[in-house]
């Protein structure tokens, strides 16, 4: 989602959109067939940890739409530098996160389903 905001914060923005409307549907339909605490139990992770790492990664390729919008139109627009916080930041915060996410969520799920 980061390199993809090259393309002027277009493709975070529908993954955004995207993820949260596929979110409620799933969520509506767990609900439904599995009742509210299996549901709450297996998304927790995600309004914990994923979902918080989605959107720092977004706003982080917005960013860069940004800067490639400031360099289209000579204003500046530092993407290199850009580039290498971003990595950073997605090998320090935002992978850390989803690993963290998907153990807890492959746990629970381990539990709840025996």
């Amino acid at each position: 989602m980061i390199i993809l905001g090259l393309f002027f914060g277009i493709p975070p923005l529908i993954s955004i959109a995207a993820n949260g409307l596929l979110a409620g549907i799933v969520i509506s339909k767990a609900v439904t067939q599995k009742g509210i605490g299996f549901t709450l139990a297996t998304i927790l992770p995600h309004g914990i940890f994923e979902i918080p790492a989605v959107i720092l990664a977004a706003s982080w390729g917005f960013g860069l739409g940004l800067e490639a919008f400031k360099k289209i139109f000579k204003r500046g627009g530092q993407i290199k530098d850009y580039l290498k916080e971003a990595f950073y930041l997605f090998l320090t915060i935002i992978l850390p996160t989803l690993f963290i996410a998907a153990g807890i969520e492959t746990a629970l799920k381990c539990v709840l389903l025996k």
